[in-house]
């Protein structure tokens, strides 16, 4: 049996059916396998990651570090959010910051302060 992604069930499958799992092993697989630990390979190895942030847990959490990173990344308009464990495309999702009227705001008069000479 080749598995997607392999989990405890399809070992016990093919230990019922007698059959080969071609797969490795599943708790090293789903460590391996999550948009965090790529984001952490990639950096490790100093390839160019965009901007962002791993392992949020919550919406308070998930809410202050977006703010951060929209401000300090002004010229990004849209982020892409992704879920760890989701894959074939589910659990990701775009938010476009521009149209958001409180975050243009924020973003307006940022700009603003910052073109003031300071004194």
């Amino acid at each position: 049996m080749v598995s997607g992604y392999p989990c405890n069930e399809s070992i016990k499958i093919c230990e019922l059916l007698n059959i080969y799992l071609m797969s490795g092993d599943p708790q090293k697989c789903k460590y391996f396998s999550t948009k965090s630990q790529a984001r952490r390979l990639f950096a490790g190895a100093d390839l160019p990651v965009p901007p962002g942030a791993i392992e949020l847990y919550d919406l308070a959490e998930f809410v202050n570090t977006l703010a951060v990173l929209v401000a300090n990344n002004r010229q990004i308009q849209t982020w892409v959010v992704k879920i760890d464990d989701e894959f074939g495309g589910r659990g990701v999702a775009t938010i476009n910051v521009h149209k958001i009227r409180a975050i243009r705001r924020l973003l307006a008069q940022k700009e603003y302060e910052e073109e003031e000479p300071v004194s």
